[in-house]
């Protein structure tokens, strides 16, 4: 056994000795060629939002606020024309607006409470539905106290051109100035706007445990209805937003309010335990 060993060490000198003499170096051992990675794909991508029904862009505004959590707003427009209105398929003799679907791509985000690429994404939808052939047109506003509304301003009319309208919540209204609750303030807006304008408002529905249960002082000034109505529903302890939707059959509005619906964030993973290289692992805990 000695006499292998020793022979093995004297041939093993032998060739390192050969190598020196030609130059020649020991072939290297070839190292497995690394794993491919991955790409990983982009934390933020481009979202698409879709609207379809009667109102394609109510519904896409939805799907807005889930991915911002924000309290955006949406007024009608009048549909007056009977080329903005087609009979509701589900009732006989009533009549919806005759929209179309429509879908756009909004841009990558980097927060959910990012409020410069919230308002470029509202921008965005606005602007492709105002170019989807729907009877409808709409703006942005942005009243007092940051809240934000998309406002229809004009609907297609007899001669299939947009026609310019005055949004309801643009009249100037005064209210006495006295402390109400968030419901009873809305109540007294509907009011004065149906007798300044002759145009029909009725509160739908709202979060009665919010409204009726929380105060504001308001009044004494003439301002526009929109204004009175985003300083009522700021002094809710929970974000609350409106829907203005135009009913064509009685030729008036109803206001629905909402509150806004916080996704709540995800729980932090719990790391696993870390794996002790020196115990085999059909052995746990030796």
């Amino acid at each position: 056994m000695n006499r292998t060993k020793t022979l093995a060490l004297v041939f093993a000198v032998l060739i390192a000795h050969a190598c020196a003499q030609t130059g020649a170096t020991p072939p290297a051992q070839t190292a497995p060629p690394a794993a491919k990675e991955t790409p990983t794909p982009a934390a933020n991508t481009p979202t698409t939002i879709a609207g379809s029904g009667p109102r394609p862009l109510q519904q896409a505004l939805g799907a807005l606020r889930l991915k911002y959590n924000g309290a955006v707003s949406y007024e009608e427009p009048q549909y007056l024309s009977a080329r903005a209105l087609v009979e509701d398929p589900h009732t006989k003799g009533s009549f919806i607006p005759a929209s179309k679907p429509f879908s756009v791509e909004i841009p990558p985000v980097q927060s959910a409470t990012d409020a410069p690429a919230q308002e470029k994404s509202l921008q965005v939808i606005v602007d492709a539905y105002n170019h989807s052939g729907n009877p409808g047109q709409f703006e942005v506003r942005k009243t007092e106290g940051k809240a934000i509304s998309v406002v229809g301003v004009a609907a297609i009319d007899d001669k299939g051109a947009f026609s310019p309208q005055k949004p309801l919540l643009d009249s100037p209204i005064i209210i006495p100035a006295k402390e109400r609750t968030i419901a009873d303030t809305v109540d007294l807006l509907c009011q004065q706007l149906t007798d300044a304008t002759h145009i029909p408002l009725s509160v739908g529905i709202s979060p009665r445990s919010l409204v009726d249960h929380t105060n504001v002082h308001l009044g004494g000034d003439k301002t526009s209805a929109r204004t009175i109505l985003a300083q009522a529903l700021a002094a809710s302890t929970a974000p609350l937003y409106w829907q203005l939707v135009y009913d064509p059959n009685s030729k008036g509005y109803v206001l629905n309010i909402h509150s806004v619906h916080i996704a709540k964030p995800a729980a932090p993973a719990i790391p696993s335990k870390p794996h002790n290289s020196d115990t085999h692992p059909s052995m746990p805990g030796l």
